[in-house]
């Protein structure tokens, strides 16, 4: 008779732990945040997020990879 063993699981060759998307991006989720917050302190208008969302993301891209870049070149 035989028996159906489970293959053991492989581990990866690197431990690291996969990220969420948060925690890859936090640089960029908390200018995104600021951007918003301080639009809306300083407009009062909701509907102007509508404009300026697109506008937060293009910016807290821009910085997050600005800080991915000088982060890849500090830990040299």
């Amino acid at each position: 008779m035989e028996t159906n063993q489970l293959e053991p699981k492989q581990i990866s060759p690197s431990n690291e732990v996969k990220k969420s998307f948060i925690q890859r991006n936090i640089v960029g989720v908390i200018v995104f945040c600021l951007f918003v917050f301080y639009d809306l302190l300083r407009s009062g208008n909701p509907v102007s997020l509508i404009i300026d969302i697109p506008l937060g993301l293009l910016i807290a891209a821009l910085i997050q990879i600005l800080f991915n870049v000088l982060k890849k070149v500090f830990s040299k």
